[in-house]
């Protein structure tokens, strides 16, 4: 079983009137690095979701209905040393030999896209490159910010606060409650309890990963073992 943060479709609108159909895929990663490459998981995902198009978007006599699948994997606490980096991973034509030329849309059905983001990032100072999408994130995906703080920031981008205002409000009240709970009865006899809620409370709320609430909980390794067993039985 494979949990998205986020997967939908998108049909995009071309310049003859017809639509193209994307799938898009975003993750959220707060570990960049959990003991393997995040691009082979990324590739996997790809895989996934294309294999998931069967009897929908193409079967066997039909495999040009196959639609291209773009995984986003952002990864807001990232190495400062990483900071603003943008890699793009997809599948190019090399000929060995002849002339012939395919269509990349033939071939090309998966694009990954990693964002390295640093949590520590000034947001006083712009990105060199591409700071209206990065900035943007990094305040988003701030763990930091207040809500004002962050809504201050999404304003000076043009970005149409009305429409995401709840969701971002939602997010940070969620985030911060939760947290702050978790942290003020750390001491407490039922920590094991506590967390194991906490957690469950973070992975339903915010679609996050085991992995990505331990961490924002910043629950000590040797509390993660006991707890993981719930979440595998």
């Amino acid at each position: 079983m494979v949990y998205y943060d986020i997967l939908c479709y998108i049909d995009v609108p071309q310049e003859d009137g017809k639509n193209i159909r994307v799938y898009l895929n975003v993750e959220i990663q707060n570990n960049p690095y959990p003991g393997y490459s995040i691009i082979t998981r990324g590739y996997a995902y790809v895989s996934r979701i294309v294999s998931e198009q069967w009897g929908s978007e193409y079967d066997d006599k039909n495999y040009d209905g196959m639609k291209k699948v773009y995984s986003l994997w952002i990864m807001p606490k990232a190495p400062k040393r990483k900071d603003g980096h943008m890699n793009v991973y997809e599948t190019n034509e090399r000929i060995i030999c002849g002339t012939t030329v395919e269509e990349k849309e033939i071939y090309d059905k998966g694009v990954i896209l990693a964002i390295y983001l640093n949590k520590e990032h000034d947001l006083n100072k712009k990105y060199e490159e591409h700071d209206e999408l990065l900035t943007p994130l990094m305040v988003l995906l701030n763990n930091v910010l207040d809500y004002k703080g962050k809504q201050r920031i999404i304003e000076e981008y043009g970005l149409n606060t009305k429409k995401i205002e709840s969701e971002v409000k939602d997010m940070c009240d969620l985030g911060e409650s939760i947290v702050l709970e978790a942290r003020n009865e750390g001491k407490q006899i039922e920590r094991k309890e506590k967390n194991i809620a906490h957690v469950k409370k973070l992975m339903i709320g915010l679609q996050m990963s085991f992995k990505e609430a331990i961490n924002l909980l910043e629950i000590p390794e040797k509390e993660v073992k006991e707890i993981e067993k719930y979440f595998q039985s």
